[in-house]
């Protein structure tokens, strides 16, 4: 009925039917770099204010975001995602949200 996904709504593994677990390797972006492109893959240590805010902002798994900025002070980050929307996350948030680079 589901499609037998390989993740949960928040990007963490599900076993297959014989139980083995599929790691991927995915960087923090915080970990990142100006001018990165990286695709949102899971986000960890979620809570429901965490969700609500990523739901508000529409940032979702697989949005493809880009790294415009990161501010010296506080490692907090100017993005570029979705259809051209731009927003400026903490780096609590980032610390966060596991990403792949994009190609």
């Amino acid at each position: 009925m589901l499609g037998y996904p390989k993740t949960d709504p928040h990007g963490s593994p599900i076993p297959d039917a014989q139980g083995n677990l599929v790691k991927e390797h995915y960087l923090k972006l915080i970990d990142c770099k100006i001018g990165d492109s990286v695709t949102l893959m899971a986000v960890q240590q979620t809570s429901e204010d965490l969700l609500k805010y990523l739901t508000n902002l529409n940032l979702t798994l697989g949005t493809k975001i880009k790294i415009i900025n990161i501010e010296p002070f506080d490692s907090s980050m100017l993005i570029n995602y979705g259809a051209k929307k731009t927003a400026i996350i903490s780096s609590k948030v980032c610390d966060k949200l596991l990403v792949k680079k994009s190609k």
